[in-house]
């Protein structure tokens, strides 16, 4: 074979190669970039759930004491807070690996949870309905 088609064919596969490995490393780039955005975004989400809970163990206990003594203690109805960047990435979960992925999901179940409580606790007793109250 002339060394004119050998250089040419070495190039070809060099050129190949570097290709293969770009595009490899491109796309582990963009996962990560992702992942990385994914967990910040949740983290901002739960930051900001967390930041109410100091003001509800302030309030609590309050809350508690009044209605032990008989007190009414006038809870508003409100809409379920929602997680809009959990729902709308549930499914890119994998991107922060195995682990994490579940600890996340856990944390979303018992935030949830907490939630689902709070709308029960929320609603008004039978008895409220049928005196007229909302």
């Amino acid at each position: 074979m002339e060394p004119a088609v050998q250089a040419a064919l070495v190039a070809g596969a060099v050129a190949l190669v570097v290709a293969g490995l770009s595009n490899f490393g491109s796309e582990m780039y963009k996962r990560h970039r992702d992942a990385t955005a994914l967990a910040g975004g949740l983290a901002g989400e739960l930051g900001a759930d967390s930041g109410a809970y100091p003001q509800l163990l302030n309030v609590l206990p309050s809350l508690i004491d009044r209605a032990s003594r008989g007190e009414r203690v006038p809870l508003p109805r409100m809409k379920r807070p929602r997680s809009p960047i959990f729902e709308s990435r549930v499914g890119d979960l994998g991107l922060l690996g195995p682990r994490l992925a579940e600890r996340v999901a856990f944390v979303y179940a018992r935030v949830e949870a907490f939630r689902v409580m709070m709308e029960v606790l929320l609603m008004p007793s039978q008895r409220q309905r049928n005196k007229g109250s909302p």
